[in-house]
């Protein structure tokens, strides 16, 4: 079985995400007693219809990031009840607006839908993914299909409060298409960029957040201390990433 070192890179999920035998220690660099050694032993890759609750407002596309590259090889399906919308990390709207296009645009019969929302820290919203075995192309970004445009959300809240997050993120986003469907607030194309609100944050600055989020992302070189990580743990699976400039990034095997 395969030791790894959980505390390199930004020790964080990526380390616990590989497809064979491992133990893992020092995750997170064991930020609580008990929680710093998992090991993953799996089994042989065969078609099947999972159901997932989390239990807590953990992140649901997470989840589908790891589960959809491996049931690209059988295909199958997942429901997952969780978080859609989570701090720090990607947002169910990331998922369907930039993942999934990605993955489609290379030869992934893969679809998400969207059953239910939630925020943290109550979790129990719902999103089912399916797929088929597909053969992946080598990515490239410029294949992606545009989709440019904002979509601005409130959950039990006044419409209004969309609205105001919108106007707000189309002033430093101007020309970029707006859509008011309730969900989480947005601004996507070939990259994203997204920003939660939370009791007493002006509608105003969750807008503004996101829409310079993206902005910052489009200037970006793309290469991000995750993919430094992953290149770093697929080395210990003997599978050898070069990484070459930052804007844009080259990766060679």
């Amino acid at each position: 079985m395969l030791e790894i070192d959980g505390s390199f890179g930004e020790s964080g999920g990526q380390v616990v995400r590989p497809g064979t035998p491992v133990r893992c220690t020092r995750i997170r660099a064991g930020c609580s007693a008990g929680s710093g050694t998992p090991v993953f032993d799996p089994g042989a890759i065969r078609r099947t219809a999972i159901v997932l609750e989390i239990g807590t407002a953990g992140s649901v596309p997470l989840v589908l990031q790891a589960w959809l590259p491996v049931a690209l090889a059988c295909g199958g399906s997942i429901t997952v009840t969780g978080g859609t919308g989570v701090e720090k990390g990607p947002t169910i709207d990331y998922c369907t607006r930039v993942f999934v296009p990605l993955f489609r645009a290379h030869g992934a019969g893969c679809a998400v839908e969207v059953q239910g929302r939630s925020h943290y820290p109550a979790g129990g919203g719902a999103v089912h993914a399916a797929a088929e075995p597909s053969a992946i192309a080598r990515i490239d970004p410029a294949r992606v299909p545009a989709d440019p445009g904002i979509v601005s959300c409130t959950q039990n809240l006044p419409d209004h409060m969309a609205e105001r997050q919108a106007a707000a993120a189309s002033a430093v986003l101007p020309g970029y298409p707006v859509a008011l469907d309730r969900r989480t607030g947005w601004s996507a194309g070939a990259k994203g960029s997204s920003a939660l609100g939370r009791p007493g944050l002006p509608a105003e600055r969750v807008g503004r957040a996101a829409a310079e989020g993206l902005r910052a992302a489009l200037s970006a070189p793309g290469l991000s201390s995750h993919a430094l990580t992953v290149c770093r743990l697929l080395s210990l699976f003997d599978h050898e990433i070069a990484v070459s400039g930052r804007s844009p990034a080259v990766f060679s095997a």
